[in-house]
């Protein structure tokens, strides 16, 4: 529950608290949690200012009138941007070589998010983050995102391959989807209701070859020259940083949520090498990138 506890001082006494909730069911879940409770008995009524909700304390309701307009509403606002900024990582599995997962988030104020996934250098497959903005038009499409490193999100320092997908972008405040889906699943378009290549090809990688039959990275060679393993796992693991919020929006099947935490293309008959991309850059949300 995302609750800020603000003092607004007036000139003259009482000082007035309020406690700031972001929807109204963190309200809801605040008043059940706090039945019988004195706050809650003697001001039982919710006040709202630019959609966000708050509760007083020792507030006559002639005081609330005449500091409503704005002296609340910046308590608020102010407060609730405080704890904008969020990691979120989670992994889990595919059932199938053409599974899509999509991951809904927000921003409350513009700023740069990061999005990069960490299972290639565990065995799993290779995958592809596209990134949506929220009437579902493409901003970018992330393949092969560096040539590794380690980032950290939560405390924790994730490794990431260069086969594992990395995006830092710039972006306005609003709501956003990504996609994970395995190369070389692109996108059809730059609209999401198009889909993507491989929709209706569920063992599409068997054409790359491995034993698996599934899964599959055919013959393809690492920036050192050297062969990968061929059979890779249905793995993955994505993390979103600096955001609002974020949560799995589809699943092909039920995946685990490691950590949440608040803090400040297209190949027939076997595979080949793939292009190389520079070194990561960060990207403006304008219009649609596509990184190799």
């Amino acid at each position: 529950m995302r609750q800020v506890r603000t003092k607004l001082v007036v000139q003259n006494p009482p000082q007035i608290f309020f406690t700031c909730f972001a929807s109204t069911a963190e309200f809801a879940a605040y008043q059940s949690s706090q039945a019988g409770a004195n706050a809650v008995s003697h001001h039982p009524n919710a006040k709202s200012a630019g959609g966000l909700l708050f509760l007083t304390t020792d507030l006559e309701e002639a005081t609330m009138k005449k500091l409503f307009p704005v002296a609340l509403l910046g308590a608020c606002l102010t407060a609730a941007t405080a704890v904008a900024a969020a990691d979120f990582d989670f992994n889990g599995n595919f059932a199938n070589d053409n599974d899509k997962l999509s991951f809904a988030f927000s921003l409350g104020s513009p700023g740069t998010v990061t999005l990069f996934t960490s299972s290639w250098l565990g065995g799993g497959f290779d995958p592809i983050l596209t990134l949506w903005d929220g009437a579902g038009n493409q901003l970018a499409e992330q393949d092969d995102g560096d040539l590794g490193g380690s980032q950290l999100s939560n405390g924790v320092n994730f490794n990431y391959g260069e086969f594992d997908s990395y995006l830092a972008i710039n972006l306005v405040a609003g709501n956003y989807l990504a996609t994970l889906t395995q190369y070389d699943n692109f996108s059809v378009s730059t609209a999401l209701a198009d889909g993507f290549l491989r929709d209706a090809d569920p063992q599409f990688t068997a054409a790359f070859g491995c034993s698996n039959g599934r899964f599959c990275e055919g013959s393809l060679t690492d920036s050192n020259g050297d062969p990968v393993e061929p059979n890779r796992t249905a793995a993955w693991n994505l993390h979103i940083l600096n955001v609002a919020n974020a949560q799995i929006a589809s699943v092909p099947e039920p995946p685990t949520l490691m950590l949440l935490s608040l803090s400040g293309l297209f190949v027939l008959g076997g595979r080949l090498g793939k292009a190389r991309s520079a070194p990561r850059a960060d990207a403006q949300a304008a219009s649609p990138v596509r990184l190799a």
